[in-house]
């Protein structure tokens, strides 16, 4: 009877356990929004006292090394190395269970909902930057063949003369 009462005791705080996972998940959440929120108020406030002030050293030095951060996280090779990475992760993940499963789905792999979401919006991003491209990279060949109809019709006006 009182190993019954210990595991009904077991069940409810195993329950209450998930429960303020949940919680500790949707506050660090709101955490993040209201940051964000605040660091926007932050930049609205600095740009308006700032108005009218020219730039200062320490602003333009922060400024480039803030283009190369960007330029790096932006290299092709740094998402190649990123998704190798959490391939990696996925196998050792997968390898890890398989050895503590006794229940015969070894060849099943779970991922963590998290890493599934950051994999997930990572690689929205990179889809994102990929077509933005493409339009660029249209927009500027269609530029090139208005150029070289352009060249083409002065050359011969040109030669005419």
């Amino acid at each position: 009877m009182r190993l019954k009462i210990m595991s009904e005791d077991i069940k409810d705080l195993q329950q209450a356990q998930v429960t303020s996972v949940a919680r500790i998940s949707e506050y660090k959440r709101k955490l993040d929004d209201l940051s964000h929120r605040i660091l926007k108020v932050m930049v609205a406030q600095e740009k308006y006292r700032k108005f009218g002030w020219s730039v200062q050293p320490v602003e333009e030095l922060l400024r480039g090394k803030l283009e190369a951060i960007i330029r790096e996280l932006e290299s092709p090779t740094l998402l190649k190395g990123r998704l190798n990475e959490i391939t990696c992760q996925l196998r050792i993940q997968g390898h890890h269970q398989s050895l503590t499963s006794s229940h015969g789905n070894a060849g099943k792999h779970l991922m963590d909902p998290y890493l599934t979401e950051n994999v997930k919006d990572h690689l929205s991003q990179q889809q994102t930057a990929l077509s933005e491209m493409i339009k660029i990279i249209k927009t500027d060949y269609a530029d090139l063949k208005l150029i070289e109809e352009g060249l083409k019709d002065l050359s011969a006006s040109l030669v005419a003369q």
